[in-house]
Protein backbone atom coordinates (compact mmCIF):
# COMPACT_ATOMS: atom_id res chain seq x y z
CA UNK A 1 0.00 0.00 0.00
CA UNK A 2 2.85 2.33 0.96
CA UNK A 3 5.54 1.04 -1.21
CA UNK A 4 5.98 4.02 -3.90
CA UNK A 5 6.12 6.48 -0.75
CA UNK A 6 8.64 3.94 1.23
CA UNK A 7 10.59 3.77 -1.88
CA UNK A 8 10.51 7.68 -2.40
CA UNK A 9 11.65 7.91 1.24
CA UNK A 10 14.77 5.32 1.16
CA UNK A 11 15.76 7.32 -1.93
CA UNK A 12 15.60 11.05 0.01
CA UNK A 13 17.47 9.50 2.97
CA UNK A 14 20.00 7.73 0.85
CA UNK A 15 21.09 11.59 -0.89
CA UNK A 16 20.79 13.46 2.51
CA UNK A 17 24.28 15.52 3.90
CA UNK A 18 25.03 14.61 7.06
CA UNK A 19 23.61 17.59 9.08
CA UNK A 20 21.13 18.32 7.20
CA UNK A 21 18.89 20.55 8.96
CA UNK A 22 15.55 20.62 6.62
CA UNK A 23 12.03 19.68 7.38
CA UNK A 24 11.65 16.77 5.10
CA UNK A 25 8.47 16.06 3.13
CA UNK A 26 7.57 13.42 1.06
CA UNK A 27 5.32 14.62 -2.41
CA UNK A 28 1.59 13.67 -2.19
CA UNK A 29 1.78 11.65 -5.53
CA UNK A 30 3.70 8.87 -3.33
CA UNK A 31 0.25 8.16 -1.23
CA UNK A 32 -2.28 6.04 -2.83
CA UNK A 33 -5.78 8.35 -2.78
CA UNK A 34 -7.32 7.41 0.67
CA UNK A 35 -5.90 5.93 3.99
CA UNK A 36 -7.15 5.55 7.41
CA UNK A 37 -5.11 5.86 10.60
CA UNK A 38 -6.13 2.42 11.39
CA UNK A 39 -4.04 1.45 7.97
CA UNK A 40 -0.88 3.88 9.23
CA UNK A 41 -0.91 1.76 12.25
CA UNK A 42 -1.03 -1.21 10.95
CA UNK A 43 1.04 -0.64 7.73
CA UNK A 44 3.69 1.07 9.09
CA UNK A 45 4.30 0.98 13.03
CA UNK A 46 3.58 -3.08 12.66
CA UNK A 47 5.70 -3.21 9.92
CA UNK A 48 8.38 -1.52 11.30
CA UNK A 49 8.61 -3.55 14.49
CA UNK A 50 9.17 -6.82 12.92
CA UNK A 51 12.00 -4.88 10.43
CA UNK A 52 13.58 -4.01 13.25
CA UNK A 53 13.99 -7.51 14.86
CA UNK A 54 15.11 -8.48 11.33
CA UNK A 55 17.51 -5.50 10.97
CA UNK A 56 21.22 -6.91 10.42
CA UNK A 57 22.96 -3.50 11.84
CA UNK A 58 22.08 -0.36 13.42
CA UNK A 59 22.49 1.69 10.45
CA UNK A 60 20.29 -0.46 8.53
CA UNK A 61 17.78 -0.14 11.91
CA UNK A 62 17.82 3.58 11.93
CA UNK A 63 17.30 3.71 8.11
CA UNK A 64 14.53 1.73 8.09
CA UNK A 65 12.78 4.09 11.15
CA UNK A 66 13.28 6.82 9.62
CA UNK A 67 11.96 5.81 6.29
CA UNK A 68 8.87 4.46 8.20
CA UNK A 69 8.68 7.84 10.68
CA UNK A 70 8.70 10.03 7.09
CA UNK A 71 6.00 8.29 5.66
CA UNK A 72 3.91 9.03 8.05
CA UNK A 73 4.99 12.75 9.11
CA UNK A 74 4.20 12.70 5.27
CA UNK A 75 1.31 10.80 5.48
CA UNK A 76 -0.60 13.19 8.27
CA UNK A 77 0.12 16.52 6.70
CA UNK A 78 -2.06 15.10 3.58
CA UNK A 79 -5.02 14.97 6.36
CA UNK A 80 -7.58 15.16 3.06
CA UNK A 81 -6.59 11.83 2.06
CA UNK A 82 -7.32 10.14 5.43
CA UNK A 83 -10.76 8.22 5.87
CA UNK A 84 -12.37 8.87 9.59
CA UNK A 85 -13.56 5.85 11.66
CA UNK A 86 -14.77 4.86 14.75
CA UNK A 87 -11.23 3.72 15.55
CA UNK A 88 -9.28 6.70 15.27
CA UNK A 89 -9.04 7.51 19.12
CA UNK A 90 -7.37 3.59 19.89
CA UNK A 91 -5.48 4.19 16.82
CA UNK A 92 -4.30 7.89 17.65
CA UNK A 93 -3.16 6.31 21.05
CA UNK A 94 -1.17 3.37 19.24
CA UNK A 95 0.53 5.61 16.87
CA UNK A 96 1.75 8.13 19.78
CA UNK A 97 3.14 5.01 21.91
CA UNK A 98 4.94 3.43 18.78
CA UNK A 99 6.23 7.11 18.02
CA UNK A 100 7.16 7.86 21.58
CA UNK A 101 9.09 4.63 21.86
CA UNK A 102 11.05 5.51 17.96
CA UNK A 103 12.03 8.87 19.01
CA UNK A 104 13.19 8.22 22.28
CA UNK A 105 17.23 8.95 22.40
CA UNK A 106 19.50 6.10 22.16
CA UNK A 107 23.30 4.77 22.59
CA UNK A 108 23.53 6.27 19.78
CA UNK A 109 24.25 9.99 21.45
CA UNK A 110 26.46 9.15 24.32
CA UNK A 111 29.52 9.59 22.62
CA UNK A 112 28.88 12.33 19.97
CA UNK A 113 28.71 15.43 21.91
CA UNK A 114 32.48 15.02 22.94
CA UNK A 115 33.35 14.66 19.72
CA UNK A 116 32.25 13.20 16.63
CA UNK A 117 36.19 12.22 15.58
CA UNK A 118 36.19 9.63 17.87
CA UNK A 119 33.20 8.04 16.31
CA UNK A 120 32.97 5.67 12.95
CA UNK A 121 31.75 7.15 10.16
CA UNK A 122 28.97 4.77 10.20
CA UNK A 123 28.47 5.37 13.74
CA UNK A 124 27.92 9.33 13.01
CA UNK A 125 25.51 8.75 10.09
CA UNK A 126 23.44 6.58 12.47
CA UNK A 127 23.14 9.57 14.94
CA UNK A 128 22.37 11.90 11.98
CA UNK A 129 19.49 9.23 11.03
CA UNK A 130 18.41 9.29 15.03
CA UNK A 131 18.17 13.32 14.94
CA UNK A 132 15.79 13.14 11.55
CA UNK A 133 13.69 10.22 13.66
CA UNK A 134 13.44 12.90 16.20
CA UNK A 135 12.11 15.16 14.53
CA UNK A 136 9.78 13.72 12.36
CA UNK A 137 8.38 11.73 14.95
CA UNK A 138 7.74 15.18 17.17
CA UNK A 139 6.21 16.23 14.10
CA UNK A 140 3.86 13.35 13.73
CA UNK A 141 3.07 13.51 17.21
CA UNK A 142 1.58 17.19 16.95
CA UNK A 143 -0.12 16.60 13.97
CA UNK A 144 -1.64 13.50 15.27
CA UNK A 145 -3.15 15.33 18.15
CA UNK A 146 -4.35 18.21 15.70
CA UNK A 147 -6.51 16.12 14.18
CA UNK A 148 -10.08 16.61 14.81
CA UNK A 149 -11.71 13.53 16.20
CA UNK A 150 -14.76 12.20 13.90
CA UNK A 151 -18.47 12.46 15.85
CA UNK A 152 -18.10 8.57 16.84
CA UNK A 153 -14.62 9.13 18.85
CA UNK A 154 -13.31 11.21 21.94
CA UNK A 155 -10.05 11.86 22.74
CA UNK A 156 -9.80 13.52 26.25
CA UNK A 157 -6.68 14.90 26.64
CA UNK A 158 -6.17 13.77 30.08
CA UNK A 159 -5.69 10.44 29.01
CA UNK A 160 -2.09 10.49 27.11
CA UNK A 161 0.39 8.48 28.40
CA UNK A 162 2.87 9.84 30.37
CA UNK A 163 5.30 7.82 28.33
CA UNK A 164 4.75 10.02 25.24
CA UNK A 165 5.22 13.12 27.45
CA UNK A 166 8.53 11.68 28.66
CA UNK A 167 10.00 11.32 24.76
CA UNK A 168 9.01 14.68 24.13
CA UNK A 169 10.29 16.06 27.03
CA UNK A 170 13.73 14.69 25.91
CA UNK A 171 13.63 17.09 23.27
CA UNK A 172 13.30 20.06 24.91
CA UNK A 173 17.57 21.47 25.46
CA UNK A 174 18.83 21.81 22.62
CA UNK A 175 22.39 21.35 24.21
CA UNK A 176 21.29 17.92 23.76
CA UNK A 177 23.43 16.11 20.03
CA UNK A 178 20.00 14.63 19.22
CA UNK A 179 17.87 18.32 19.40
CA UNK A 180 17.51 19.87 16.68
CA UNK A 181 15.90 23.58 16.21
CA UNK A 182 13.02 21.98 15.00
CA UNK A 183 12.70 19.06 17.33
CA UNK A 184 12.65 21.63 20.19
CA UNK A 185 10.24 23.95 18.73
CA UNK A 186 8.24 20.38 18.03
CA UNK A 187 8.61 19.30 21.60
CA UNK A 188 7.86 22.90 23.38
CA UNK A 189 4.47 23.00 20.82
CA UNK A 190 3.24 19.76 21.85
CA UNK A 191 4.06 19.93 25.17
CA UNK A 192 2.32 23.39 25.73
CA UNK A 193 -0.97 21.66 24.80
CA UNK A 194 -0.83 19.18 28.38
CA UNK A 195 0.85 22.07 30.27
CA UNK A 196 -1.66 20.68 33.14
CA UNK A 197 -0.32 17.29 33.00
CA UNK A 198 2.86 18.11 33.11
CA UNK A 199 3.42 20.56 35.74
CA UNK A 200 1.22 18.04 38.23
CA UNK A 201 2.87 16.74 41.36
CA UNK A 202 2.09 13.50 40.30
CA UNK A 203 4.13 13.88 37.01
CA UNK A 204 6.99 14.63 38.10
CA UNK A 205 7.42 13.48 41.18
CA UNK A 206 5.37 9.74 40.99
CA UNK A 207 5.98 9.54 37.05
CA UNK A 208 9.69 11.32 36.72
CA UNK A 209 11.56 11.56 39.70
CA UNK A 210 10.37 7.99 41.15
CA UNK A 211 9.71 5.75 37.86
CA UNK A 212 11.80 7.55 35.37
CA UNK A 213 15.13 8.95 37.10
CA UNK A 214 15.52 7.00 40.83
CA UNK A 215 16.03 3.46 38.88
CA UNK A 216 18.75 5.21 36.31
CA UNK A 217 20.80 6.79 39.20
CA UNK A 218 20.17 4.14 41.90
CA UNK A 219 23.42 2.16 41.27
CA UNK A 220 25.57 5.72 40.62
CA UNK A 221 25.03 7.04 44.21
CA UNK A 222 28.15 9.22 45.26
CA UNK A 223 28.90 8.12 49.04
CA UNK A 224 28.99 11.66 49.93
CA UNK A 225 24.95 11.65 51.28
CA UNK A 226 23.02 8.51 51.94
CA UNK A 227 20.16 6.99 51.16
CA UNK A 228 17.56 9.80 51.93
CA UNK A 229 19.60 12.19 50.51
CA UNK A 230 21.70 13.84 53.56
CA UNK A 231 25.61 14.26 54.26
CA UNK A 232 26.87 10.81 54.79
CA UNK A 233 29.14 10.60 57.78
CA UNK A 234 32.86 10.24 57.14
CA UNK A 235 34.16 6.59 57.22
CA UNK A 236 38.14 5.28 57.40
CA UNK A 237 37.11 2.57 54.93
CA UNK A 238 39.37 2.93 51.82
CA UNK A 239 37.65 4.22 48.98
CA UNK A 240 37.31 1.41 46.08
CA UNK A 241 39.21 1.63 42.81
CA UNK A 242 37.18 3.08 40.12
CA UNK A 243 36.11 -0.05 38.03
CA UNK A 244 35.98 1.07 34.51
CA UNK A 245 34.34 -2.30 33.20
CA UNK A 246 31.53 -2.43 35.38
CA UNK A 247 30.90 1.41 34.72
CA UNK A 248 28.12 1.28 31.86
CA UNK A 249 26.26 -1.20 34.14
CA UNK A 250 26.45 1.34 37.11
CA UNK A 251 25.26 4.53 34.74
CA UNK A 252 22.81 3.45 32.54
CA UNK A 253 21.66 6.87 33.07
CA UNK A 254 24.48 7.50 30.99
CA UNK A 255 24.77 4.59 28.45
CA UNK A 256 21.05 3.98 28.04
CA UNK A 257 19.25 6.75 28.73
CA UNK A 258 21.10 9.66 27.59
CA UNK A 259 17.84 11.82 27.87
CA UNK A 260 17.47 11.77 31.36
CA UNK A 261 19.23 14.60 32.06
CA UNK A 262 16.33 16.72 30.20
CA UNK A 263 13.87 15.15 32.28
CA UNK A 264 15.98 16.07 35.40
CA UNK A 265 15.97 19.89 34.51
CA UNK A 266 12.79 19.59 33.90
CA UNK A 267 11.90 18.21 36.80
CA UNK A 268 13.66 20.94 38.78
CA UNK A 269 12.97 24.24 36.13
CA UNK A 270 9.26 23.60 36.69
CA UNK A 271 8.59 22.09 40.30
CA UNK A 272 7.35 24.45 42.92
CA UNK A 273 9.00 25.05 45.86
CA UNK A 274 6.36 22.88 47.92
CA UNK A 275 7.51 20.26 45.93
CA UNK A 276 11.08 20.81 46.36
CA UNK A 277 10.49 21.10 50.23
CA UNK A 278 8.39 17.51 50.08
CA UNK A 279 10.75 15.49 47.79
CA UNK A 280 14.67 17.14 47.78
CA UNK A 281 15.47 13.55 48.87
CA UNK A 282 15.21 12.48 45.28
CA UNK A 283 16.84 15.38 43.34
CA UNK A 284 19.93 15.20 45.75
CA UNK A 285 21.42 11.82 44.51
CA UNK A 286 21.24 12.70 40.89
CA UNK A 287 22.49 15.86 40.95
CA UNK A 288 25.43 15.00 42.94
CA UNK A 289 26.03 11.94 40.35
CA UNK A 290 26.16 14.32 37.64
CA UNK A 291 28.73 16.41 39.42
CA UNK A 292 30.97 13.98 39.99
CA UNK A 293 31.02 12.99 36.43
CA UNK A 294 34.29 13.53 34.50
CA UNK A 295 32.53 13.71 31.35
CA UNK A 296 32.67 18.05 30.77
CA UNK A 297 29.52 18.17 28.94
CA UNK A 298 27.54 16.28 32.04
CA UNK A 299 29.35 17.93 35.08
CA UNK A 300 28.64 21.66 33.22
CA UNK A 301 25.03 20.25 32.91
CA UNK A 302 24.74 19.45 36.07
CA UNK A 303 26.34 22.67 37.36
CA UNK A 304 23.51 24.15 35.76
CA UNK A 305 20.66 22.06 36.86
CA UNK A 306 22.16 22.78 40.51
CA UNK A 307 21.94 26.49 40.29
CA UNK A 308 18.22 25.89 39.56
CA UNK A 309 17.55 23.63 42.43
CA UNK A 310 19.43 25.93 45.15
CA UNK A 311 17.25 28.38 45.80
CA UNK A 312 14.52 26.62 45.56
CA UNK A 313 15.26 24.52 48.36
CA UNK A 314 14.65 25.89 51.97
CA UNK A 315 17.58 26.84 53.75
CA UNK A 316 16.76 25.47 56.83
CA UNK A 317 16.94 22.01 55.03
CA UNK A 318 19.87 22.93 53.25
CA UNK A 319 22.13 23.42 56.23
CA UNK A 320 20.16 20.78 58.83
CA UNK A 321 20.88 17.92 56.37
CA UNK A 322 24.75 19.02 56.02
CA UNK A 323 24.00 19.77 51.69
CA UNK A 324 25.47 22.79 51.75
CA UNK A 325 28.94 21.24 52.43
CA UNK A 326 28.18 18.60 50.28
CA UNK A 327 27.49 20.72 47.54
CA UNK A 328 30.38 22.99 48.20
CA UNK A 329 32.94 19.84 47.87
CA UNK A 330 31.33 18.46 44.83
CA UNK A 331 31.72 22.04 42.83
CA UNK A 332 34.85 23.44 43.90
CA UNK A 333 36.71 20.84 42.06
CA UNK A 334 35.33 22.22 38.63
CA UNK A 335 36.86 25.19 38.75
CA UNK A 336 40.70 23.35 38.35
CA UNK A 337 39.62 22.15 35.20
CA UNK A 338 42.16 23.98 33.35
CA UNK A 339 44.39 23.90 30.39
CA UNK A 340 46.42 22.02 29.46
CA UNK A 341 45.14 19.27 31.37
CA UNK A 342 41.42 19.81 30.10
CA UNK A 343 41.08 20.75 26.50
CA UNK A 344 40.55 24.82 26.71
CA UNK A 345 36.99 24.88 24.81
CA UNK A 346 36.10 22.59 27.81
CA UNK A 347 37.21 24.48 30.44
CA UNK A 348 35.75 27.27 28.87
CA UNK A 349 32.19 25.69 28.90
CA UNK A 350 32.63 24.32 32.88
CA UNK A 351 34.13 27.22 34.41
CA UNK A 352 30.96 30.09 33.77
CA UNK A 353 28.80 27.33 34.84
CA UNK A 354 30.87 26.36 37.84
CA UNK A 355 31.80 29.95 39.61
CA UNK A 356 27.75 30.84 38.19
CA UNK A 357 26.80 27.48 40.83
CA UNK A 358 29.11 28.42 43.90
CA UNK A 359 27.81 32.41 43.89
CA UNK A 360 24.19 30.67 44.20
CA UNK A 361 25.10 28.51 46.63
CA UNK A 362 26.61 31.00 48.45
CA UNK A 363 23.05 33.12 48.16
CA UNK A 364 21.36 30.17 49.26
CA UNK A 365 24.08 29.21 52.31
CA UNK A 366 23.97 32.45 53.58
CA UNK A 367 20.59 34.79 52.44
CA UNK A 368 19.95 38.00 53.53
CA UNK A 369 18.73 38.42 56.95
CA UNK A 370 14.64 38.92 57.67
CA UNK A 371 13.42 40.93 60.47
CA UNK A 372 10.62 38.77 62.34
CA UNK A 373 7.97 40.62 64.61
CA UNK A 374 7.90 39.62 67.70
CA UNK A 375 5.26 37.86 70.00
CA UNK A 376 3.23 40.20 72.13
CA UNK A 377 3.82 40.36 75.97
CA UNK A 378 1.99 40.90 78.77
CA UNK A 379 4.37 43.42 80.76
CA UNK A 380 5.68 46.41 78.60
CA UNK A 381 8.79 45.89 80.35
CA UNK A 382 9.21 42.45 79.54
CA UNK A 383 8.99 43.42 76.03
CA UNK A 384 11.37 45.78 76.35
CA UNK A 385 14.19 43.43 77.63
CA UNK A 386 12.72 40.20 75.24
CA UNK A 387 12.93 42.46 72.02
CA UNK A 388 16.67 44.00 72.87
CA UNK A 389 17.51 40.27 73.73
CA UNK A 390 16.39 39.16 70.13
CA UNK A 391 18.01 42.14 68.42
CA UNK A 392 21.13 41.43 70.42
CA UNK A 393 21.01 37.82 69.02
CA UNK A 394 20.24 38.46 65.51
CA UNK A 395 22.99 41.01 65.37
CA UNK A 396 25.54 38.25 66.81
CA UNK A 397 23.74 35.55 64.06
CA UNK A 398 24.20 38.09 61.57
CA UNK A 399 27.74 38.88 62.29
CA UNK A 400 28.41 35.16 61.96
CA UNK A 401 27.07 34.65 58.57
CA UNK A 402 28.37 37.59 57.43
CA UNK A 403 32.32 36.06 58.43
CA UNK A 404 31.25 32.63 57.15
CA UNK A 405 30.37 33.90 54.00
CA UNK A 406 33.48 36.12 53.31
CA UNK A 407 35.25 32.88 54.17
CA UNK A 408 33.29 31.33 52.04
CA UNK A 409 34.59 33.75 49.04
CA UNK A 410 37.42 34.07 50.23
CA UNK A 411 38.00 30.33 49.26
CA UNK A 412 36.53 30.69 45.55
CA UNK A 413 39.34 33.68 45.24
CA UNK A 414 41.97 31.75 46.60
CA UNK A 415 41.50 28.18 45.70
CA UNK A 416 40.01 29.31 42.30
CA UNK A 417 40.88 32.93 40.82
CA UNK A 418 44.25 32.93 42.11
CA UNK A 419 45.46 28.86 41.81
CA UNK A 420 43.65 28.89 38.41
CA UNK A 421 45.68 31.96 37.20
CA UNK A 422 49.14 30.43 38.80
CA UNK A 423 48.46 27.62 36.65
CA UNK A 424 46.68 28.45 34.10
CA UNK A 425 47.98 32.36 33.03
CA UNK A 426 49.49 31.52 29.70
CA UNK A 427 45.88 31.34 27.98
CA UNK A 428 44.12 34.55 27.22
CA UNK A 429 40.99 32.93 27.22
CA UNK A 430 40.96 31.41 30.23
CA UNK A 431 42.59 34.54 32.33
CA UNK A 432 39.82 36.99 30.96
CA UNK A 433 37.34 34.50 32.37
CA UNK A 434 39.14 34.62 35.64
CA UNK A 435 39.52 37.96 35.59
CA UNK A 436 35.82 38.67 35.21
CA UNK A 437 34.74 36.46 37.94
CA UNK A 438 37.55 38.20 40.33
CA UNK A 439 35.35 41.52 39.69
CA UNK A 440 32.12 39.46 40.64
CA UNK A 441 33.56 38.30 43.85
CA UNK A 442 35.10 41.43 44.61
CA UNK A 443 31.68 42.91 44.52
CA UNK A 444 30.16 40.35 46.52
CA UNK A 445 32.54 41.22 49.15
CA UNK A 446 32.75 44.51 49.44
CA UNK A 447 35.35 46.40 51.18
CA UNK A 448 36.99 43.23 53.32
CA UNK A 449 38.35 42.49 49.48
CA UNK A 450 41.39 44.78 50.46
CA UNK A 451 43.05 41.78 51.89
CA UNK A 452 43.46 40.04 47.74
CA UNK A 453 44.84 43.62 46.43
CA UNK A 454 48.36 42.34 46.98
CA UNK A 455 47.41 39.45 44.93
CA UNK A 456 44.62 41.30 42.42
CA UNK A 457 45.99 44.33 41.07
CA UNK A 458 49.85 42.08 39.63
CA UNK A 459 47.39 40.17 37.64
CA UNK A 460 45.68 43.32 36.45
CA UNK A 461 48.82 45.16 35.40
CA UNK A 462 50.23 42.00 34.20
CA UNK A 463 47.46 41.88 31.83
CA UNK A 464 46.91 45.45 30.91
CA UNK A 465 50.91 46.16 30.43
CA UNK A 466 51.12 43.13 28.48
CA UNK A 467 53.07 43.99 24.90
CA UNK A 468 50.67 42.21 23.12
CA UNK A 469 47.99 42.72 24.84
CA UNK A 470 46.06 44.77 22.04
CA UNK A 471 45.93 41.47 20.58
CA UNK A 472 43.19 40.15 23.21
CA UNK A 473 40.31 43.40 22.90
CA UNK A 474 38.41 40.63 25.11
CA UNK A 475 41.04 40.43 27.88
CA UNK A 476 42.06 44.15 27.88
CA UNK A 477 38.07 45.35 28.15
CA UNK A 478 37.92 42.98 30.92
CA UNK A 479 40.94 43.54 33.11
CA UNK A 480 39.37 47.22 32.48
CA UNK A 481 36.42 46.95 34.23
CA UNK A 482 37.38 44.74 36.70
CA UNK A 483 39.87 47.22 37.80
CA UNK A 484 36.77 49.75 38.25
CA UNK A 485 35.33 47.07 40.68
CA UNK A 486 38.41 47.33 42.59
CA UNK A 487 38.25 50.63 42.88
CA UNK A 488 34.84 51.34 43.69
CA UNK A 489 35.05 49.01 46.57
CA UNK A 490 38.76 48.80 47.89
CA UNK A 491 38.57 53.29 47.45
CA UNK A 492 40.12 53.29 50.92
CA UNK A 493 43.08 51.49 50.07
CA UNK A 494 43.82 53.23 46.82
CA UNK A 495 45.25 56.37 49.20
CA UNK A 496 48.10 53.61 49.52
CA UNK A 497 51.34 55.15 47.33
CA UNK A 498 52.25 51.22 46.58
CA UNK A 499 48.56 50.28 45.15
CA UNK A 500 47.70 53.86 43.69
CA UNK A 501 51.51 53.59 41.95
CA UNK A 502 50.16 50.21 40.05
CA UNK A 503 46.94 51.51 38.77
CA UNK A 504 48.58 54.41 37.69
CA UNK A 505 50.87 52.42 36.04
CA UNK A 506 48.67 50.22 34.42
CA UNK A 507 45.87 52.49 33.29
CA UNK A 508 48.68 54.74 31.68
CA UNK A 509 50.31 51.82 29.75
CA UNK A 510 47.55 50.48 28.51
CA UNK A 511 46.11 53.48 27.42
CA UNK A 512 49.08 53.70 25.42
CA UNK A 513 49.19 50.87 23.79
CA UNK A 514 45.93 50.78 23.05
CA UNK A 515 45.76 54.59 21.08
CA UNK A 516 48.78 53.66 19.28
CA UNK A 517 47.44 50.29 17.96
CA UNK A 518 44.66 52.47 16.94
CA UNK A 519 46.73 54.82 14.73
CA UNK A 520 48.45 51.92 13.10
CA UNK A 521 44.88 50.43 12.18
CA UNK A 522 44.24 54.29 10.50
CA UNK A 523 41.09 54.52 12.82
CA UNK A 524 42.40 56.78 15.90
CA UNK A 525 41.05 59.59 15.46
CA UNK A 526 37.17 58.74 14.62
CA UNK A 527 37.26 56.13 17.59
CA UNK A 528 38.61 58.78 19.52
CA UNK A 529 35.48 60.70 19.68
CA UNK A 530 33.37 57.55 20.00
CA UNK A 531 35.25 56.67 22.84
CA UNK A 532 33.10 59.90 24.83
CA UNK A 533 30.11 58.89 23.90
CA UNK A 534 29.27 54.82 25.48
CA UNK A 535 26.40 54.04 23.92
CA UNK A 536 28.30 54.27 19.85
CA UNK A 537 30.82 52.16 20.92
CA UNK A 538 30.88 48.33 20.34
CA UNK A 539 32.00 46.52 23.29
CA UNK A 540 34.84 44.68 21.58
CA UNK A 541 36.66 47.67 20.23
CA UNK A 542 39.37 49.27 21.27
CA UNK A 543 37.90 52.40 21.47
CA UNK A 544 35.36 51.18 24.28
CA UNK A 545 38.41 49.97 26.02
CA UNK A 546 40.30 53.66 25.81
CA UNK A 547 36.57 55.09 27.16
CA UNK A 548 36.33 52.51 30.00
CA UNK A 549 39.87 53.26 30.92
CA UNK A 550 38.82 56.93 31.37
CA UNK A 551 36.26 55.92 33.30
CA UNK A 552 39.05 53.98 35.82
CA UNK A 553 41.33 56.64 35.93
CA UNK A 554 38.09 59.22 37.12
CA UNK A 555 37.33 56.63 39.61
CA UNK A 556 40.82 56.49 40.59
CA UNK A 557 41.01 60.26 41.58
CA UNK A 558 37.56 60.40 42.98
CA UNK A 559 38.27 57.78 45.49
CA UNK A 560 41.68 59.55 46.62
CA UNK A 561 39.68 62.78 46.96
CA UNK A 562 40.81 64.83 49.66
CA UNK A 563 43.60 62.52 51.36
CA UNK A 564 45.75 62.94 47.56
CA UNK A 565 46.46 65.82 44.98
CA UNK A 566 46.54 63.75 42.12
CA UNK A 567 47.73 66.80 40.01
CA UNK A 568 50.71 67.12 42.40
CA UNK A 569 51.16 63.40 41.86
CA UNK A 570 51.38 63.22 38.44
CA UNK A 571 53.12 66.40 37.35
CA UNK A 572 56.07 64.23 36.00
CA UNK A 573 53.41 62.93 33.47
CA UNK A 574 52.17 66.32 33.00
CA UNK A 575 55.09 67.48 31.72
CA UNK A 576 55.82 65.07 29.78
CA UNK A 577 52.09 64.14 27.88
CA UNK A 578 50.04 66.58 29.36
CA UNK A 579 46.46 65.54 26.87
CA UNK A 580 47.17 61.61 28.35
CA UNK A 581 46.52 63.12 31.77
CA UNK A 582 43.73 65.16 30.80
CA UNK A 583 42.58 62.10 28.67
CA UNK A 584 43.00 59.13 31.11
CA UNK A 585 42.33 61.18 34.50
CA UNK A 586 40.35 64.35 33.88
CA UNK A 587 43.14 66.60 34.85
CA UNK A 588 45.00 69.28 32.95
CA UNK A 589 47.93 71.72 34.02
CA UNK A 590 45.91 74.63 34.85
CA UNK A 591 42.81 73.50 36.73
CA UNK A 592 43.17 71.23 40.28
CA UNK A 593 40.86 68.13 40.27
CA UNK A 594 38.05 68.23 42.86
Amino acid sequence: MFAAARKAAKDLISSLPINAEDNLNLPSQCFPEKYSLLQLYERLALDSEKQSKEASSDFREYSDKLATVLILASSLSSSSRLTRSSSDAASISNLSLWLSKVILPDEAFVLNKDGDLTLSSKRIHSGFLAKQIGTLGLRSLNLLYTINPSPTSHIPSSTIDNGILLSALAFTNDSDPWTTTLARTQAHSFLSQHTSQTHSACFLVAYLLQSAIRPLFSKSRPSTVTSSGRKAMPSSIPPKHHDFTAEQTRKPWKYEAPYSLALLEFCVENASEEIIKQHWSLLIPPLLTLLDDNSTHIRSRGLAITSLFLPKLPHKILIQSGLDSVFEEAIMPSLSWLPSLTPLGESLEILPSAYGALYVLCDARYPAPQHSTSALHVSSAFISISTSNEKEKEQVEKERKKKERLKFLDKIMRQGIFAGYSYASSYPDIVSHLVEEMGNIVARMGIPSVKHLKDILPILSTALCDSFATSHEHLLLQAVKTLQVVILNCWPRMQEEGHRNEVVKSVVVCWKSVSQEMQEKGDGAEEGKQCEDCEEVDENTLGNVRKQIAVAGRLLVKAVEGEVDMQTELAPLLAVDQKLVEDVFGINGTTRSK
